[in-house]
C-alpha cells in the first residue's frame, strides 16, 4: 500500500499542484487526488512512474523503506516515451532488462549472424 503522505510531501516539495503533476505522469487530477486520498492503488506502472518522477525507490513510496534512495539510473523522459509509445510488453521487458544489465555493469547479449 503506497503512503500517500510521502506521495503528497513530495508533491508539495518540488512545488506542485495535483493538476501539474498529473500533466507531468499524463494523467488526469481526479487520479492524483484518489492516489494522494488513499482511495485507489498505483498500478504498478504508476508507482515506478511516480518513483522515476520523484527521484525515490518504489520501496520508499510503499513505505518498506525510510531512505529515499533513487536506485535505478534512467531518466524520466526516457521512460515515458518507451512506456507511452506504444511499445509491446515484450519490448518494454527487454528495455528493463537491458537497464538492469547496463546498471550491473554488464552488457546485454547482442545476437549474433548464423
Amino acid at each position: 500500500m503506497i503512503r500517500v503522505d510521502r506521495l503528497k510531501a513530495l508533491r508539495q516539495s518540488r512545488g506542485l499542484t495535483p493538476y501539474q503533476l498529473g500533466e507531468a505522469l499524463k494523467t488526469n487530477v481526479g487520479q492524483i487526488h484518489q492516489l494522494e486520498s488513499g482511495r485507489v492503488e498505483p498500478s504498478c506502472f504508476r508507482l515506478i512512474a511516480l518513483a522515476y518522477f520523484f527521484g525515490v525507490s518504489t520501496d520508499y513510496l510503499l513505505g518498506l523503506t525510510d531512505n529515499p534512495t533513487h536506485y535505478h539510473s534512467g531518466n524520466f523522459r526516457e521512460f515515458l516515451i518507451f512506456s507511452g509509445g506504444g511499445l509491446s510488453s515484450t519490448a518494454w521487458r527487454e528495455h528493463l532488462k537491458n537497464q538492469a544489465l547496463k546498471m550491473s555493469g554488464r552488457a546485454a547479449s547482442k545476437p549474433t549472424d548464423s
